[in-house]
């Protein structure tokens, strides 16, 4: 069977119709039908129905005259009505000439729609003429039998163009069973309606004279007329790209207007508004005709230029039967050849297998990489919004602290404070400062673990001794709040495990931070147990055994909305918390990334509004296998005495000359006078050059420097080229770098430029006395890099 689809319509000089030109007919045909109402306006009349006053002359002597006055509308009428009926008539017989010559079942299907439509016409015209004999009076059956044929005519021609839209899908073995199965059901509809019709005694009222809408029973059929106009032929013309098809939706023009007459504009039978609508529904049968006729003249053209093709054909294969019986000498040579070709065309197409083969995966891989695209589009806006958000928290946890300091450090340079108000006013500065250091130390992880650049270590560490610090910790949060802070461990647990001790510090701290910062009331408590490997560790891939966290509190709990985004960066459980509470929403997200990390992961057992959250925390620990396990028990940590006992090493003075390069005055004097009270001699340089200088100097009259404390950010010459040089001259002396990086790249940069040791900004006074004190020591060694040492990248 030939395939289901027409040709396409294509602009060709021969003068193939195309999108331009259908909206051209469009405008020609939208003028046809408006042009009866403007000439209605103008006092052309339309109507043929008859002048009360003939009526009322019927005499014997002119009763033949009269009698056809009195019938000139049904004349009219009949004459309309069946013009469309034959012209439906011929458009379903061009469909089936059309279906011979294509054999393609979708045009006599839509021919078959339109034929039956006109039979509805011709029943309409048969009972208006009283040649079908009726029981309902001829006032009511007339426009009744009108509306019912308009409205079986558009649902005719939705169901035909539905069947058609289906035949496209389908592979049909039989069409003209299809066509036949079509008929059939189409005979049966219009004869049940017919037969309801003749039979039924009343009908309802569908003439309201007087009224905006005269003929409300002839709107109804719009709605379908539209919808196989506007949506069903424009389907079967995108598909199929006949003439016929454009026709199609051309005359939902004529079939819309038609209605539109009838329904605003026809009061009565036989009036102007009553023919012009008869006129305009025989265009719309006229359309698809012109239609169809075009399209069997393009057909009868096509088939004529094959058969001239074939005749062509014909005339060079006698030649070509001439030619080889002339050289049937070669036939075997030719045969060989033939082979020939035939492998090559093989293995051509074996070719072009192998291209439509490696096309398609390239275009399952475009998709794919679209979809990827598209996924990544909403991820970027997603977080986009959520950064947003971040920057707007992070602008609030920022400033808050900033006011405290600046408000506090105020106060304090215009005096007038007791010493009490400027202890206060200093343990405040001091405290802010520290949560602006949190904050930045957060956005640090934040930033390595988004490029992947987080590191942990697995040594061997005692759990219980991390628990008891983290305790420690948080003990003093909790009875500034009133809450209690318990810790219940269920079973034995190893007496050490590999893990990273400092993230995994980290982690408690933060999680139970969280919880002491979101309970008003009550407490909070951690619940600590081993999970051998044997058993299932919940949310986990591996099967190693595990240390489970369980920290629950009595706090504001979470809804199922607020969980979903909580591990995520940049967010907390929803924007009025971060009002409520602070918080930068990174905690959370930073600790499921290192806990997953650490081989285990967090999650939210069970929360609830206003009923408190119980987190799980899973943490790898290792091969337990030789380890010892101890049954710990929680006790409060013990008061600290105010002062130690005895003094340590620590308190000892410095009693070392330090070279200080810092190119930033208020850095510059703060250094300074920690250093020097704690009784160490400190020289000043501004920049990487002075220090350099200095130090040669120094070196050079026989009295160095113990130490140098180098900025690495300086003017003239920065402290990564100001070591390396010292270095490269020789210099030994121990140099400790200060930079405000704090990347574990940023150590290595400076351990590879010459330093031996880091000190990270903002300066922790006991962590950097300590560590002078470390390399000035005659018992330390000093390492540093060799005379020529490498270039800083």
């Amino acid at each position: 069977m030939k395939n289901l689809h027409p040709q396409r319509v294509t602009t060709t000089s021969s003068g193939n119709y195309t999108i331009g030109s259908m909206w051209r007919w469009a405008v020609f045909l939208c003028f046809l039908c408006a042009a009866p109402l403007f000439l209605a306006k103008l006092g052309v009349d339309f109507s043929s129905t008859p002048d009360t006053q003939i009526v009322n002359q019927l005499s014997g002597e002119t009763l033949t005259d009269t009698a056809h006055a009195v019938l000139r509308g049904s004349f009219t009428h009949t004459i309309l009505e069946w013009t469309s009926v034959c012209i439906a008539a011929f458009v379903a017989f061009l469909a089936f000439v059309h279906y011979r010559s294509e054999r393609e079942p979708t045009v006599p299907i839509i021919g078959i729609a339109l034929f039956f439509a006109g039979s509805m016409d011709a029943f309409h015209t048969l009972t208006a003429d009283r040649l079908i004999q009726t029981t309902a009076s001829f006032e009511k059956l007339l426009p009744f039998t009108w509306a019912l044929s308009r409205l079986i005519h558009a649902c005719i021609l939705v169901l035909g163009l539905s069947i058609v839209l289906i035949l496209t899908r389908r592979n049909i073995k039989r069409p003209g069973m299809m066509i036949g199965a079509t008929s059939a059901a189409f005979i049966f509809g219009a004869y049940l309606i017919a037969s309801m019709c003749t039979q039924s005694e009343t009908f309802p009222q569908t003439i309201f004279s007087g009224s905006i809408v005269a003929r409300p029973f002839d709107l109804f059929p719009i709605i379908p007329f539209a919808i196989a106009g506007l949506v069903l032929s424009v389907c079967y013309t995108m598909r199929s790209g006949s003439i016929f098809g454009y026709t199609l939706i051309l005359a939902t023009i004529p079939n819309i207007a038609t209605q539109l007459y009838m329904a605003f504009g026809s009061a009565s039978l036989h009036d102007a508004y009553f023919n012009v609508a008869h006129v305009i529904k025989i265009v719309s049968y006229s359309v698809p005709l012109a239609g169809l006729i075009v399209a069997y003249i393009s057909t009868y053209r096509t088939n004529s230029e094959l058969a001239r093709n074939a005749e062509d054909a014909k005339h060079k294969a006698d030649t070509l039967s001439r030619a080889q019986a002339d050289a049937i000498v070669h036939s075997a040579e030719l045969m060989t050849e033939l082979e020939d070709a035939k492998e090559i065309l093989q293995s051509t197409n074996y070719e072009l297998e192998l291209q439509k083969e490696d096309a398609e995966a390239i275009n399952a891989e475009l998709n794919t990489i679209n979809e990827e695209l598209e996924v990544a589009r909403v991820k970027a806006t997603l977080a986009t919004k959520a950064k947003s958000q971040f920057l707007a928290n992070m602008s609030h946890e920022i400033r808050t602290p900033m006011t405290a300091i600046l408000g506090f450090s105020e106060n304090l340079r215009d005096g007038g404070l007791t010493n009490s108000e400027a202890a206060d006013a200093i343990a405040t500065i001091h405290k802010n400062g520290e949560y602006l250091l949190s904050i930045i130390n957060d956005i640090l992880d934040m930033s390595k673990v988004e490029a992947g650049k987080m590191e942990v270590e697995h040594i061997t560490c005692s759990p219980h001794r991390v628990i008891e610090e983290v305790i420690s910790l948080m003990q003093g949060r909790s009875k500034m709040k009133g809450l209690a802070l318990n810790v219940e461990y269920i079973g034995s647990i190893p007496a050490t495990i590999q893990t990273d001790p400092t993230r995994f510090k980290q982690i408690l701290i933060n999680i139970m931070g969280n919880a002491i910062k979101f309970t008003s009331e009550g407490g909070v408590r951690l619940i600590v147990r081993f999970v051998p490997a044997t058993e299932d560790c919940r949310n986990r891939k591996s099967i190693e055994p595990c240390l489970q966290f369980d920290i629950l509190d009595t706090g504001v709990g979470m809804t199922a909305e607020q969980t979903s985004n909580l591990f995520q960066a940049f967010s907390q459980a929803d924007s009025t918390m971060t009002r409520r509470f602070g918080g930068t929403g990174l905690g959370l997200a930073i600790s499921k990334q290192i806990a997953q990390m650490l081989g285990g992961d967090i999650t939210i057992v069970d929360t609830e509004p206003g009923s408190g959250t119980r987190f799980r925390i899973t943490i790898a620990t290792g091969s337990v296998v030789g380890i010892r396990m101890i049954n710990p028990s929680y006790a409060p940590p013990a008061q600290e005495s105010e002062k130690p006992s005895e003094s340590s090493d620590t308190d000892k003075p410095l009693n070392c000359r330090i070279l200080l390069a810092e190119d930033s005055p208020d850095n510059q004097r703060l250094i300074s006078f920690m250093l020097t009270k704690a009784g160490a001699e400190v020289t000043v340089a501004e920049n990487g050059r002075i220090a350099f200088d200095l130090a040669m100097e120094a070196s050079g009259a026989g009295n160095p420097f113990d130490i140098i404390l180098m900025d690495m950010q300086m003017p003239v010459l920065d402290g990564y080229t100001a070591a390396m040089e010292l270095r490269n001259k020789h210099y030994e002396g121990p140099i400790i770098a200060l930079t405000a990086h704090a990347m574990a790249s940023d150590r290595e940069k400076c351990i590879n430029c010459g330093c031996d040791d880091y000190a990270s900004k903002p300066i922790d006074r006991k962590k950097l006395i300590e560590m002078v004190r470390m390399h000035t020591s005659s018992a330390a060694p000093h390492k540093h890099q060799p005379a020529n040492a490498s270039p800083c990248i």
